[in-house]
């Protein structure tokens, strides 16, 4: 009987065994570890430190989802002849067959040295690798791998042990990945996918703290769309977010990586420049207010010409914290709409 290979059988087969396995208990290290985690390389660390002390295996592995068409090797456990960060192709290849299908099952090394990732184990010393894939509440995140250097006589209890502890792993990936959609939801507006005000003030006090502590400049570039209520008036709110969006996605464009884009509320955003200094800020400042105006937007209601106005501060001595800093900003970009609109203007030194 196959009991590798999917086979109804030998699935009554495993499920009946496994249900002989109900005294398998985790070790309450492992459940702190995975609770104490908030991440994926913190969850596969704690994973890792007691995998071997369920399944003995001479090497366990991951291979992680990466993109549509690839997974990602990640070394958890003993021998380190792995290669982190190797990518596999999902369809051609042992691994990702076992993703595909979500199936569990020993590949004999010997049997398959012909396929691509089996000719690796084998030319490492490994004859057997049982993999169970990664699944929890209908997603597949990857596959648990166990590799040995001797064939073993307790085969399918080994299996189905892999197999619980990729349920386990799973379930943890599972929350992760839950928490991260949950921290994206309350963190980005979902309109302009710009960050919301809930990061602004963690963000600008970890800036203004590094200048303070080592002179490091910051700045702050507040940007307000010019007539924006007449938008929405004149051609309708779905055509004033597509507005809004279309902005967005201009100011991205000009951000380097440190820097980091705010929707500030309605038509209001905001840019919190980290290592940057006055010049530089109004030079991207002054970048950003003509791009704008050069062409019209796409909207639902055709193309709708737009211009902003900008107010530009860096961090400097005479700021006593960093709301003053921004204020600094907020004044000069009132004094932008004062003086005429489409146009940046560089605030004044605090008093």
């Amino acid at each position: 009987m196959d009991i590798t290979q999917g086979s109804d059988t030998g699935h009554r087969f495993l499920s009946g065994y496994f249900h002989s396995l109900e005294h398998l208990t985790l070790p309450i290290g492992l459940v702190n570890d995975l609770a104490l985690a908030q991440t994926v390389d913190e969850s596969l660390q704690g994973f890792g430190k007691w995998v071997g002390t369920i399944v003995a295996a001479d090497r366990f592995s991951v291979a992680l989802r990466h993109g549509p068409d690839q997974l990602c090797i990640r070394h958890l456990g003993g021998l380190r002849n792995v290669n982190d960060g190797r990518l596999f192709d999902i369809n051609s290849t042992i691994i990702g067959r076992i993703f595909r299908n979500r199936l569990s099952e020993i590949v004999y090394t010997e049997e398959h040295q012909s396929r691509p990732g089996a000719g690796a184990l084998a030319t490492s010393g490994f004859v057997m690798d049982v993999i169970a894939p990664l699944v929890s509440q209908g997603q597949c995140f990857g596959t648990l791998n166990a590799a040995f250097l001797a064939q073993r006589f307790d085969v399918v209890e080994t299996q189905m042990k892999t197999v619980a502890l990729a349920r386990c792993l799973a379930g943890q990936l599972h929350l992760i990945e839950q928490m991260r959609e949950l921290r994206h939801q309350s963190e980005v507006d979902p309109l302009t996918e710009a960050m919301n005000r809930r990061t602004w003030d963690p963000l600008a006090k970890r800036l203004w703290s590094t200048w303070l502590a080592h002179g490091t400049p910051m700045s702050v570039v507040a940007i307000d769309l010019d007539h924006f209520k007449a938008i929405n008036d004149s051609h309708g709110h779905a055509a004033g977010d597509d507005v809004l969006s279309g902005i967005a996605k201009t100011l991205r464009q000009d951000l380097r990586k440190q820097d980091t884009l705010f929707r500030m509320g309605g038509e209001e955003f905001s840019l919190l420049l980290a290592d940057t200094n006055e010049h530089e800020a109004a030079r991207l400042a002054q970048r950003i207010c003509e791009t704008i105006g050069a062409a019209p937007y796409e909207t639902s209601a055709g193309r709708i010409a737009v211009t902003v106005s900008v107010g530009v501060a860096t961090s400097a001595i005479e700021d006593a914290t960093f709301a003053a800093l921004s204020a600094r900003a907020d004044a000069a970009l009132y004094d932008a709409k004062n003086k005429g609109r489409d146009r940046v203007v560089i605030a004044d030194r605090a008093a």
